[in-house]
């Protein structure tokens, strides 16, 4: 049973509603795959329908380490990712109309895939040269199809994010080669929803790895490639939280993480250091403490060294164990 079961929740990601947005997804697909056209009302409505959901039941949004049931086709991906997008949003306190403008984005990111033959999308083992310059190709496709419906949202952000998606902070991404500077702030964050809901969820030609495995390795391997902020409040949003992340509680205090019992899975005991005071007095001091571990619902947000005002060169003696003070 998943804990979205536990907790008697019927949420948009729930196993139902999560069907429910496959079916029109790969309806909507077919149909572009078929005569090119997009069934704009009836995605428009739907993505309506999950993001008011969440307006309403921001507890909800706690739960999302637990999105997947079973995944294992471009649909059911686009459909997490919508959800993940929705609730990042809405964790910023964006504009409802916001809000639904980056789920419409994350649902549609995808949509050029219609044009890579299925023998490449679901080859189940690493594909070769020839077939990755292929499947590179699948984000100008989603560019070129978003780029010809009337609606506004869909030929305007939706294509900017769907050629973007795969770019990469030191120009190793395609289709472009572009940094993330030269890309769309959307486009900056969903990148990173994108990589995380593929890893956790199962694909032909692997098995699915944890959330906290996930973020480790977006952490320590992948955060010369996409914003680390974004990484931290993905983190923050499903629940984890990596060392060295600086975390702000409802008392105004901030702390470190500094060490886990298991430093791989960001489980058992946990070793903090407290920066900041109630009302984010600075301490002359940082003090150090174990706690058994963190309520994310008490979390308020999460920071990198550079916004709680440490120099990289403080930051990494915190991350080694010392306590310097801090002027």
């Amino acid at each position: 049973m998943s804990a979205l079961t536990k907790a008697g929740l019927k949420l948009p990601f729930s196993p139902t509603m999560q069907k429910e947005t496959t079916r029109l997804l790969t309806r909507a697909f077919q149909q572009v795959r078929i005569n090119g056209f997009l069934p704009t009302d009836e995605i428009r409505s739907h993505v309506r329908q999950t993001v008011d959901f969440l307006l309403h039941n921001r507890h909800a949004i706690s739960l999302l380490a637990d999105i997947h049931e079973n995944d294992d086709e471009t649909y059911v991906h686009s459909a997490n990712t919508m959800f993940m997008a929705a609730a990042f949003a809405i964790r910023h306190q964006m504009e409802d109309a916001e809000c639904f403008r980056w789920a419409l984005a994350a649902l549609l990111h995808d949509v050029g895939k219609t044009r890579i033959p299925e023998h490449i999308l679901k080859k189940p083992g690493p594909l070769d040269l020839l077939e990755w310059e292929v499947m590179h190709q699948h984000p100008i496709y989603g560019f070129q199809i978003l780029r010809k419906s009337p609606d506004p949202e869909i030929h305007g952000l939706a294509a900017q994010v769907a050629v973007e998606h795969h770019e990469r902070l030191n120009g190793s991404g395609y289709p472009h080669h572009l940094g993330l500077d030269a890309v769309h702030p959307v486009s900056r964050s969903l990148m990173v929803l994108d990589i995380y809901e593929a890893l956790t969820g199962h694909r032909v030609y692997r098995a699915r790895s944890s959330p906290r495995k996930v973020i480790h390795y977006l952490m320590n391997d992948y955060s010369d490639r996409v914003s680390v902020p974004v990484i931290l409040e993905l983190a923050s949003m499903v629940g984890i939280f990596p060392v060295g992340t600086f975390v702000e509680n409802e008392d105004g205090e901030i702390l470190m993480i500094q060490k886990y019992e298991d430093a791989e899975n960001y489980r058992g005991e946990m070793t903090v250091l407290k920066i900041f005071g109630p009302g984010k007095k600075i301490l002359p001091r940082p003090q150090k403490r174990k706690i058994p571990n963190l309520d994310p619902t008490t979390i308020l947000r999460t920071y990198d060294y550079r916004a709680v005002g440490l120099t990289q060169e403080q930051w990494e003696y915190l991350m080694g164990g010392g306590a310097p003070g801090i002027t």
